[in-house]
């Protein structure tokens, strides 16, 4: 009884582990557009606060002598310490779409790794409850 249980779970292995794959392989692909329009949206965002930052600069320079400017000059430091935070966070993002478009399939297999000892977990603590229980 056992082992036609497990000849069956080798048959349905065998026949879904390609489906599978396919499945894994496009969440890793989408995963990595998702990742270049987040990159695309915070370097748009870094080039929008270091302009804006610029600008207030600039007014800062035209009003310097006016005591009210004063708050243009930390305004535009902070614009551009948020557009380098924006910076740096784009560029990490970087690494992984770009790891996700050329290596795919190393992402596919650590998410099999994951789905299975997540799997195995369960079923070891299903395990030693019921071993706990008699």
């Amino acid at each position: 009884m056992k082992w036609e249980f497990l000849g069956e779970l080798i048959e349905l292995i065998q026949a879904t582990a390609p489906r599978l794959w396919e499945i894994y392989e496009r969440q890793v692909y989408t995963e990595a557009v998702i990742g270049l329009l987040q990159l695309v949206l915070f370097c748009l965002a870094a080039i929008v606060l270091f302009k804006a930052g610029v600008r207030s600069m600039k007014a800062y320079q035209d009003r310097r002598n006016d005591f009210a400017s004063l708050p243009s000059d930390l305004i535009a430091v902070l614009l551009w310490f948020g557009a380098f935070a924006l910076g740096l966070l784009a560029v990490y993002l970087a690494g992984g779409v770009i790891e996700r478009f050329v290596n795919p399939d190393y992402y596919v297999i650590q998410a099999l790794l994951d789905t299975t000892s997540m799997h195995s977990m369960h079923s070891m603590h299903s395990m030693h409850s019921m071993h706990s229980m008699q």
